[in-house]
């Protein structure tokens, strides 16, 4: 049995023991907490579709640590898909805030264009603009272009963010879910709020995940050693947070909201 095998045993007992707790008539087996078909033991040795596998809550590239079991399906068609949208969102997050990073696009001065990374400054207008590289033609073209320049030319930046905010979101209420059942297991599965949740990720327009994926900051969080934090907001709502999300300063805090 290799060390993965290993490790997704020990969740399997974990959440095996949990499901039993909570429903005792489904006894040595769990349930993908996504899309809730039952798997039994051998299924971590499946390599295919139809197996179980170890899924990290939080992306391991924002540096989540904190894993569970998730079907290969699950896994596979959902997962890194949304995955790819999310960091990069994070990634023009820190950006956009000036973290010292760029973003990759074009820069065109009269009919020649060039690659260029940007860079903004404190007050979020560009501070450097760097052109990588290009024929050598090209790039005197450009500064001849550029030497020419009156008053009113203009050189024109065009660049892609790179993702898409509804795969993105989908990702952030992705994460919110899988950590609720980590904290909170099977129940938390069985209850409204996750039937609720799992209609969002399937259904949910923009807005309604925009609701429940805010962004927020100036949260301190003290006296806690996990990076993830629920706390109750009366009746009508769990507050969860996400540490050592945002690479560049520190932590990055994401919440989600997940209706009683």
């Amino acid at each position: 049995m290799t060390e993965t095998e290993r490790s997704a045993t020990q969740l399997f007992d974990q959440l095996s023991a949990d499901l039993s707790s909570v429903r005792p008539e489904l006894p040595n087996q769990v349930l993908c907490p996504l899309c809730l078909r039952a798997f039994r033991r051998e299924s971590i040795e499946d390599k295919s579709i139809g197996g179980l596998s170890i899924e990290h809550i939080v992306p391991g590239a924002l540096g989540g640590r904190l894993r569970t079991l998730t079907c290969r399906r699950c896994n596979n068609e959902h997962g890194s898909a949304l995955d790819a949208h999310l960091i990069r969102m994070v990634r023009v997050q820190d950006w956009s805030e000036a973290d010292g990073s760029s973003l990759k696009g074009t820069v065109t001065a009269g009919d020649v264009e060039l690659p260029m990374k940007l860079s903004l400054g404190k007050e979020g207008s560009p501070n450097t603009i760097e052109v990588p590289g290009g024929r050598q033609t090209t790039l005197d073209k450009f500064r001849e272009t550029v030497r020419a320049f009156e008053a009113g030319d203009e050189v024109n930046l065009h660049f892609s963010l790179g993702y898409a905010e509804l795969p993105a979101r989908r990702g952030l209420v992705r994460i919110a879910y899988l950590g609720m059942f980590g904290l909170a297991g099977y129940r938390f599965v069985f209850s409204e709020a996750g039937a609720f949740t799992r209609r969002a990720l399937t259904n949910g327009d923009l807005e309604t995940l925009r609701l429940l994926s805010l962004q927020i900051s100036n949260v301190e969080v003290t006296n806690v050693e996990s990076p993830m934090v629920i706390t109750p907001i009366g009746s009508v709502a769990h507050l969860i947070l996400f540490g050592q999300i945002h690479r560049s300063r520190g932590t990055m805090e994401l919440f989600s909201l997940h209706p009683s």
